[in-house]
């Protein structure tokens, strides 16, 4: 690590601390979420301890097709398990599916700019320019390697301040 660290900085790549930041084109630490040798996902750190109370259901295959809107807000999803669609009604209405899927369903429940709404026959609910536009999602590139053991040898990635 701290030879490729090293190589990269001598061909004149920035440091960057945060490889998080949209703007980041250098070389630095990779951000990890490790504790233990575990990564700490969402449903560990945040499903994991509430997932037995009585007002939260988890369905395992299920597909959310749209947001189901009155008038402009959103009361529900129309979801797809095991070739069944269904509708989920609720007071509060929470969208969290990621950086494409999020853009997407609101672009196919009409949230979005009209233009590309009327264009493919969705119905607009509300005009909002930007939607689906400018995705970054942490581009990134990995280089698998095997070094010789005698670069690599003793060097730890707290040495390299990694």
């Amino acid at each position: 690590m701290r030879a490729f660290y090293n190589a990269a900085r001598s061909l004149g790549h920035p440091h960057e601390e945060d490889m998080n930041h949209p703007e980041t084109s250098g070389v630095g630490p990779r951000p990890l979420n490790n504790t233990n040798g575990i990564r700490m996902s969402t449903a560990i750190t945040h499903l994991n301890p509430i997932r037995r109370r009585l007002n939260l259901t988890i369905k395992a295959n299920a597909l959310v097709k749209k947001i189901i809107f009155n008038r402009n807000r959103a009361v529900g999803i129309e979801v797809e398990s095991h070739g069944e669609i269904f509708r989920v009604k609720g007071d509060e209405i929470i969208l969290s599916a990621g950086a494409i899927g999020s853009p997407h369903l609101l672009l196919i429940s009409g949230i979005g700019p009209s233009r590309d709404l009327e264009r493919y026959g969705v119905p607009v609910v509300h005009e909002l320019p930007g939607v689906g536009e400018n995705l970054r999602d942490h581009p990134s590139v990995e280089i698998w390697y095997e070094v010789k053991s005698e670069i690599n040898e003793g060097i730890s990635p707290s040495q390299v301040g990694l």
